[in-house]
């Protein structure tokens, strides 16, 4: 189940046809055109849209995180998410890191006690989340154990405007206390009509050993080539 959260950041861009429609209308004859045109160009230029993402905490019952959201164009807000839908079910933007500070320890203090440690390693020490494009279109989310690797899970990559398929990266990892479950954060970017977006998803797994699709570990042929016995 993706997580498919694409941060609000998407839904709060400006509406590049909202400036050509505005750039149509006749001009208001007690307005100067030398204060209209700079006015036109600067609502023209591609804005570069960043969003990063980050869990802070869980709810008891691990089905809530308590996350924080940085856009460049908007500032920052503290989500509640569930964890499996990535639905934002409350929004609050913060005006300052000392209003920030107190929000995080309201929430955290009662309703998200279980603190989000990040790190690749599992609680138990056994298994590392790491990530690789696969191909063009996908990126997987994969684990090493004891030399193996094996997939834990495919993401379908973004395709931009240019029809190009976005550059990923793994930029968070997040294990529930007992294991079972891990969150990761991987951050797309692409070229949108009103510029280049780089923004965060969160994507959450549910860890069972047996769906892990080992790798077969790939033989180089110049080795086989040796140990080959002359007739």
């Amino acid at each position: 189940m993706a997580l498919s959260t694409a941060t609000e950041s998407e839904n709060f861009q400006s509406d590049p046809a909202a400036v050509t429609r505005s750039a149509e209308r006749p001009m208001s004859r007690n307005v100067s055109p030398f204060i209209v045109l700079p006015v036109l160009l600067a609502l023209s230029v591609p804005t570069h849209a960043n969003a990063s993402l980050s869990v802070l905490a869980f709810d008891e019952d691990i089905e809530s995180a308590l996350v924080r959201l940085d856009d460049s164009n908007h500032g920052v807000m503290i989500q509640i998410r569930d964890l499996q839908t990535g639905k934002v079910k409350k929004n609050w933007f913060v005006e300052s890191k000392n209003d920030e500070s107190k929000r995080v320890k309201r929430l955290t203090r009662k309703r998200f006690p279980i603190e989000a440690a990040s790190g690749q390693i599992d609680p138990k020490g056994r298994y590392t989340i790491i990530g690789a494009p696969d191909g063009r279109r996908s990126y997987n989310i994969m684990v090493m154990r004891d030399g193996r690797v094996g997939v834990l899970r495919q993401i379908p990559l973004k395709k931009g405007a240019d029809e190009k398929y976005a550059r990923a990266m793994l930029t968070e990892v997040v294990w529930t206390p007992d294991g079972k479950q891990v969150v990761v954060v991987l951050t797309q970017e692409f070229e949108q009509e009103y510029g280049q977006q780089k923004i965060d998803e969160l994507h959450w797994v549910r860890f069972r050993q047996w769906k892990i699709k080992w790798l077969k570990p790939e033989v180089d042929q110049s080795d086989s080539d040796s140990n080959e016995q002359p007739r």
